[in-house]
């Protein structure tokens, strides 16, 4: 009958088909969709092949009821396939879209991460490598980095691997890291197809300082705090790594110690460049060294600096001193004048002590006068006659 002829006739042809590249379980996968035809009952043969004939006999093939549709089997990495989609009703095919392509993924699709830095560890042994991920096609989801690192100029083979998630965009990296040597880094970016190209092969060098410098410039100055002598010792800074400092000292200058010996006193003052020895006893000498740790490596020591402490013999006594018969009160007087003596550095003078006697007597009749720290001082001498 006419009703059943029409029944039997086939689908209008497909239109609207895209390929696109996606990836699944590890592979590259292709995903096929198309304008869906109007009707029920209708389902779709997919056939896909590398060979581009309008669609060749032995072209894989997937039905299917619903768009859009996975291809996965026999889908190899980075190759060209040509797909062709054909409507079926009542048993009835209809004839085949016109052919569309699409290359499926590989790991070379996987860019790079970009801005890949690299720099010593801060107070350990090891290096620190940053990046920026990088933008991937839709379809290729980052799964993780691969770190690669070696020491310059070593086969490639000898390359070490580092893994990270694809939450990360900084490793710290100690493994197999040796002080005193330069590092080549390289990263590559990883997906659910295995590891992308490595960036760079222009190399990030990285030095690990492999010793603790030798501390330079000690100086040693002396001084006085509350009645009491000190030293500062001070030196020079190493201003390319952050160190902590240590201070050694002895009070026996006699010995031919080159370094601290055993019973020398410490103190570790961290990162400060000077510290101050208080509460030492006066004319003492003390040898005094300063070393430098890092990465929990002690450094040599710096050359032995010595230094003796202040003492009473340090004062100076007051220069020009002149007396002369003077008046005071309607008495008779002594005027004594001096000028202050030049002191080292940390001392104040706080006033004079002015002996006197009568001339030709014995010294055990001096007495004895506390004068403030003037340049000048009248005594009225009880009972002096003239003459």
């Amino acid at each position: 009958s006419k009703e059943s002829a029409r029944s039997l006739s086939a689908p209008s042809r497909v239109t609207g088909v895209t390929v696109t590249q996606s990836s699944m379980n590890g592979s590259p996968t292709l995903r096929v969709t198309w304008t869906r035809l109007t009707g029920s009952g209708i389902s779709y043969i997919v056939k896909y092949s590398t060979n581009q004939t309008s669609p060749p006999q032995n072209a894989r093939e997937k039905t299917t009821s619903t768009r859009p549709v996975t291809l996965t089997e026999g889908i190899q990495q980075g190759t060209t396939y040509y797909v062709w989609v054909a409507a079926i009703k009542n048993g009835v095919q209809g004839s085949y879209s016109s052919r569309k392509s699409a290359t499926s993924f590989s790991e070379s699709d996987a860019a790079a991460p970009t801005n890949v830095m690299a720099s010593p560890l801060s107070g350990q042994v090891g290096i620190r490598v940053s990046w920026t991920a990088p933008t991937l096609p839709t379809g290729l989801p980052i799964t993780g980095y691969s770190i690669q690192y070696k020491i310059r100029n070593t086969p490639d083979s000898t390359y070490v691997t580092a893994e990270v998630g694809s939450d990360e965009s900084a490793v710290n990296i100690s493994v197999n890291i040796q002080l005193g040597e330069e590092y080549s880094v390289i990263v590559a970016t990883k997906t659910t197809l295995g590891v992308g190209p490595y960036c760079c092969r222009n190399y990030f060098e990285v030095f690990v300082r492999s010793t603790t410098p030798q501390i330079k410039g000690v100086k040693v100055t002396r001084g006085i705090s509350t009645g009491s002598p000190n030293l500062t010792i001070s030196w020079m800074a190493v201003v390319d790594i952050e160190l902590d400092y240590t201070v050694y000292y002895i009070n026996n200058s006699a010995s031919d110690f080159n370094v601290p010996p055993t019973g020398a006193t410490s103190y570790n003052v961290g990162n400060n460049i000077s510290l101050t020895l208080t509460g030492l006893g006066q004319n003492v000498t003390y040898s005094i060294w300063v070393a430098a740790m890092y990465l929990n490596i002690t450094g040599p020591y710096s050359t032995k600096a010595i230094a003796t402490t202040y003492s009473e013999t340090d004062i100076l006594s007051p220069n020009n001193v002149t007396a002369s018969a003077t008046t005071k009160d309607y008495k008779l007087a002594i005027n004594i004048s001096w000028i202050a003596p030049k002191l080292p550095d940390g001392f104040a003078i706080t006033g004079y002590i002015i002996k006197y006697k009568e001339f030709g007597s014995a010294d055990e009749y001096f007495i004895s006068v506390t004068a403030e720290a003037n340049a000048s001082y009248i005594i009225i001498i009880p009972g002096m006659l003239l003459g």
